[in-house]
């Protein structure tokens, strides 16, 4: 149901949608399926092409994010990556050269980028005005 939910909010009517539940139902499985589907079938039904979606998750979450996309969107060819600063705090944190490198790469080569919301609120004038397909916003149980 999550996903169709998704599906047709984003497709065949053109706007966002909340997908929220109690943990342990699914919501990264649905998001990770309705990514695949939206890389995947062409054209979509409302004649778009998608190009860019941007996680934007707590840090606590980038790595459960990067695992699963990894678990569940191996050989596909949909790139993705990880800006996880509390992994490599000592690579990104205060070091905004990285973090334009790394999102320069996204913004030209397209796909996921699961990012850390710590990164992109530090980072969010320079790329308010990039142009996604589907922002995701997990939340941790901790924030709901």
């Amino acid at each position: 149901d999550g996903v169709r939910h998704i599906w047709d909010n984003l497709i065949y009517q053109n706007r966002g949608a909340i997908l929220a539940h109690c943990m342990g139902l699914g919501k990264t499985f649905q998001m990770i399926v309705t990514i695949y589907h939206l890389f995947r079938i062409h054209p979509l039904p409302n004649n778009n092409v998608i190009k860019r979606i941007l996680v934007v998750a707590p840090a606590a979450l980038v790595l459960n994010w990067a695992e699963e996309l990894y678990d569940w969107l191996p050989d596909d060819n949909i790139p993705f990556q990880v800006l996880n600063p509390k992994a490599r705090c000592n690579s990104y944190c205060g070091k905004t050269a990285k973090v334009d490198r790394k999102m320069q790469e996204f913004i030209t080569r397209g796909g996921v980028l699961v990012i850390s919301e710590k990164v992109i609120c530090s980072n969010y004038k320079k790329y308010c005005d990039l142009k996604l397909n589907l922002a995701a916003l997990p939340s941790s149980s901790s924030s709901s």
